[in-house]
């Protein structure tokens, strides 16, 4: 053993090697040559375990088995508590307040400090921190239709067939009438001669109504979603209007014009500005493939970049694109043929067309059929259009359609709401989940051709706001809006 060797050795030792890896190392040396000593010095050679940490990672896992340690181990929950007598302890993490070694790890947010854990304790939500919400995991939130629970109960997602939360639980509720605008029917600024269409922003601060014998647009707002004050705002346009639709942001609004078979853009700078500019417009007269005969509505996606025409005299949808907000719309596809049959692909006079969030989904107005058809594309860059589902049938029973003038769906697809001219009344169907092909009558807005609050002159137009519990309807005979909400039962 030469001079080096001895000295590697002495060094091991003096690093705090026991007596033990000593003699193994000599031994090592004698048996083994210089390359089990240079493995004995190299492995030992690592820096020192630490006598408080942080420690190398130690077990992590849900079971008390899995997290079983060595006080030379780190936890991922903390440090490791020693078991009696020697035997192997547990993983756990310093309560606030409790004292501390640096490197060991505190419960919660905290951190060692002087000694001691301090920070902040891990959230809870229960029913002492969220008695007047529920909760969503660690999270108290305030009750809604989306989030219903109260005393810190666990949140719940209301459905589209119980689309309230009543103080703690999900209910149906029940619609009826809230505020009636007009009412008077003149040609003054603030009235309504023959209101046709209505439609709303996207915040449910403003209405815009088409009002075809004044030849104007209508717009009135109100200061609060849950406000019932709507005050005129300014008419603008000079031709008569049909459907409308506008686009979230609230700059700019479609709408259908029938005498000169196009769709009119109109524009403004600032959302809560009154001067409007018809800035475009897309379509002609004629049966060619970009054409128009009497379009009735038109329904426009958030984005501003999709339009869906419900094309009464050529019985069919014709969709319109543009790639941003500044460029010119071009035509992009019609779906829907002309027939007088049950096919499900036949249209007759559609009068309004409704499409899903995602653009995917659209829900047509088949008035000269007396039903709903449903169409579907697999992709938002697709142009073929399917039609997969059709409900609803003539007839003057509770569940029968007469000339549906327009259609509005719920955000989740589960409810529509069908304006009936003929039996004045509002006809409301729902599916139990989005998948589902068949649709099932629920009940009768109105009903009875009258002018009390909740009654209905041939109606024309309607429209579900975002929030799926109000509704604005174009009572046309009676000169007015009529809106709806749906509350909870007392």
């Amino acid at each position: 053993m030469d001079g080096t060797a001895f000295d590697r050795i002495a060094r091991l030792l003096g690093a705090g090697a026991s007596r033990r890896q000593g003699i193994a190392a000599a031994l090592g040396m004698v048996m083994g040559g210089g390359a089990a000593l240079d493995a004995a010095f190299e492995a030992d050679a690592r820096p020192a375990m630490p006598k408080h940490g942080p420690w190398p990672a130690g077990p992590c896992g849900p079971s008390a088995k899995d997290n079983r340690c060595t006080k030379d181990k780190q936890c991922c929950t903390g440090y490791c508590k020693p078991g009696k007598k020697g035997k192997t302890g547990r993983c756990r993490c310093i309560k606030l307040g409790g004292g501390c070694k640096t490197g060991q790890l505190c419960c919660g947010t905290g951190t060692c400090v002087n000694g001691a854990c301090a920070g902040s304790a891990p959230p809870v939500c229960d029913a002492t921190t969220c008695a007047a919400g529920c909760c969503e995991g660690t999270t108290c939130k305030t009750a809604g239709n989306d989030t219903c629970g109260a005393g810190g109960g666990v949140c719940a997602v209301c459905s589209s067939l119980q689309r309230l939360c009543c103080g703690s639980a999900c209910s149906a509720g029940n619609w009826q009438p809230q505020t009636l605008v007009g009412g008077t029917s003149g040609s003054a600024a603030d009235q309504f001669s023959s209101p046709q269409k209505v439609w709303v922003s996207a915040d449910s601060l403003t209405m815009w109504v088409s009002d075809p014998p004044n030849t104007r647009i209508s717009e009135w707002t109100r200061p609060a979603a849950d406000s019932t004050s709507w005050s005129h705002q300014t008419n603008f346009g000079a031709t008569v209007y049909g459907g409308g639709s506008a686009v979230a942001d609230g700059l700019t609004i479609l709408v259908a014009v029938g005498i000169t078979n196009q769709i009119a853009q109109w524009t403004r700078t600032t959302p809560d500005g009154t001067d409007w500019t018809n800035s475009a417009n897309f379509g002609s007269t004629g049966l060619n493939a970009d054409q128009f005969q009497q379009p009735n509505a038109v329904f426009v996606s958030s984005d501003g970049l999709t339009a869906w025409v419900a094309d009464l005299g050529n019985n069919r949808i014709s969709v319109w694109n543009r790639p941003d907000s500044v460029t010119a719309w071009s035509h992009t596809v019609n779906f829907g043929v002309a027939g007088p049959g049950t096919a499900l692909d036949e249209m007759m006079q559609p009068s309004g067309a409704w499409a899903s969030p995602d653009g995917l989904t659209v829900w047509v107005a088949d008035r000269g059929h007396f039903r709903i058809t449903v169409w579907t594309r697999d992709d938002a860059a697709s142009t073929t259009w399917t039609a997969v589902a059709a409900f609803g049938a003539v007839g003057s029973a509770a569940d029968s359609l007469g000339n549906i003038e327009a259609i509005s769906v719920s955000t989740d697809g589960l409810t529509a709401f069908l304006v009936d001219y003929t039996f004045s009344r509002v006809s409301v169907w729902t599916r139990p989940d989005a998948a589902s092909l068949i649709w099932t009558w629920q009940f009768n807005l109105g009903g009875v051709q009258g002018s009390a609050n909740d009654e209905f002159n041939n109606p024309l137009g309607g429209f579900l706001g975002s929030d799926g519990v109000t509704l604005w309807v174009a009572d046309n005979g009676n000169a007015r809006v009529s809106i709806w909400e749906q509350v909870c039962l007392l």
